[in-house]
């Protein structure tokens, strides 16, 4: 039996790395300091000093995204959504995701039956009949 590579395909949105940024809580906040108009009263406003930092690995990795490079980023999005390959082989199901044979096939769970020399594969439909030669490409691994 030839080692063949069916396609799982992964579909993943798109994160908004432009836009993703990590906002700290300031360690001070403004001091406002004013007279209203026919009083002499003075309003103020102070605040304390928290310390405190939003802390959490999401916060660190937005962090961390952010900071790429365009070439980096374009690397993590190449690396992500590379399709996980699996070995076509006998008895695997499958379902038929191509375009030439989508009126026959949509919606239906195949079972691989050969595979020819040419790296073309046939299935088993559920009604017991068999498929024309199909590409590889044009399958992807049943749940």
């Amino acid at each position: 039996m030839q080692n063949l590579q069916l396609t799982h395909k992964i579909e993943l949105p798109e994160l908004p790395v432009d836009t993703v940024s990590v906002t700290e809580l300031p360690t001070e906040l403004p001091e406002n300091i004013g007279n209203s108009v026919g009083n002499s009263q003075t309003l103020a406003q102070s605040g304390g000093n928290s310390g405190n930092s939003i802390s959490s690995p999401f916060a660190e990795v937005c962090n961390l995204l952010s900071q790429l490079t365009d070439s980096e980023r374009q690397k993590l999005v190449e690396m992500l959504t590379q399709p996980k390959t699996v070995e076509a082989k006998k008895g695997l199901r499958v379902r038929y995701i191509g375009t030439k044979y989508a009126e026959q096939l949509a919606g239906l769970e195949l079972v691989v039956d050969a595979i020819s020399k040419y790296k073309e594969i046939t299935c088993l439909k559920p009604d017991g009949s068999f498929t024309t030669w199909l590409n590889p490409k044009d399958l992807e691994v049943a749940d």
